[in-house]
């Protein structure tokens, strides 16, 4: 019974910080599609009925129909890139894709109409704040042109930008998109 209580013991005290942990979980076997450290990601593939370049020129004629303004196909290039980017490194972005049914479609214009509302913020100011606050959620778009107002506070809309791709490169969060 002693030898019994002694071995409980040495198993309760095995965790990965102690020495005798360490020794346990150093063999552990790891899943044959994860990469080892230092190696970079392998690439996996989209789901056959989604295609992210749809899905991005949807949500930028979208945009474009409500502000009555040409986007700029690098829109197009950009959301897609974006889109690449989160689901090769993002298991949860991924797993989020690969739901059931439409879910996986609906998610990815969600994340979409997200990322145009960044770049939009970014670039075009102006535009942005005629953009209701339900769209950077991932909402959808009432049809239809709208007019210019501030859908943001009451105040008066801030000057007219123009488009310059150098604004949005030269953010943290969108400086990839150089190298796309």
């Amino acid at each position: 019974m002693n030898w019994r209580m002694n071995s409980m013991a040495s198993q309760k005290k095995k965790s990965r910080s102690s020495k005798a942990g360490r020794k346990a979980f150093k063999g552990r076997a790891r899943s044959p599609s994860a990469p080892r450290r230092g190696e970079p990601p392998r690439p996996t593939k989209w789901p056959d009925a989604l295609l992210p370049h749809v899905i991005a020129r949807t949500v930028c004629s979208e945009v474009s129909g409500f502000l009555n303004v040409h986007i700029p196909q690098r829109y197009e290039h950009w959301l897609t890139a974006k889109a690449e980017v989160c689901f090769q490194k993002n298991a949860h972005f991924r797993k989020g894709i690969r739901g059931r049914g439409n879910s996986g479609r609906d998610r990815l214009y969600m994340y979409m109409r997200h990322w145009m509302s960044s770049l939009l913020k970014t670039e075009r100011l102006d535009l942005w704040y005629c953009l209701p606050e339900s769209f950077d959620l991932g909402q959808r778009l009432p049809h239809g042109e709208h007019p210019r107002i501030n859908r943001r506070n009451r105040l008066s809309l801030p000057p007219y930008r123009h488009w310059r791709p150098a604004r949005v490169l030269a953010h943290q969060c969108w400086e990839f998109l150089a190298a796309a």
